[in-house]
């Protein structure tokens, strides 16, 4: 049977832990990964070579207490939901770029500190209603979120 997938690149994402979930943004440019050093990084492509390769160009960091079980990126809105180990669910939005060629930053936007009674698992949104956030826990609920984007972010 031929190859159905072949591998393009591979990247250390999450080096000193486990990277646990992926989600691409609405335009498909960047790639939203989570793990278990508590960060969430954001890849862009590298265009600098022959290879198709990604690199980092931002890491979220200090916002979560524990492992990132899942990151969510909205279709609708670009908001990036995040479900942690330490019970809460985190929504982060882009910032707009002072000038072109800035780095991609992200600030927090929304946080539920007790989301879940136990783990927060995972984080979807709606793909057609803007700001409908599910999540879900080791307390075997699921709870569904109206998000709307704070002023001034």
């Amino acid at each position: 049977m031929p190859e159905a997938l072949s591998l393009l690149c591979r990247v250390s994402a999450h080096p000193e832990s486990r990277c646990w979930a992926l989600a691409w943004s609405p335009s498909g440019t960047l790639l939203a990964s989570c793990g278990g050093d508590r960060t969430v990084r954001i890849w862009g492509r590298d265009g600098s070579g022959t290879e198709p390769s990604w690199k980092c160009v931002c890491t979220l960091s200090g916002y979560h207490g524990r492992s990132i079980y899942d990151v969510a990126w909205c279709h609708l809105t670009g908001a990036v939901a995040t479900a942690c180990g330490d019970d809460a669910v985190r929504v982060f939005e882009e910032v707009a770029p002072v000038a072109p060629g800035c780095p991609v930053t992200f600030s927090l936007a929304a946080h539920v500190p007790r989301a879940h009674a136990q783990d927060a698992n995972g984080v979807a949104w709606h793909p057609r209603e803007p700001g409908l956030l599910a999540s879900c826990g080791d307390d075997g609920d699921i709870a569904f979120w109206h998000y709307q984007r704070p002023e001034g972010l």
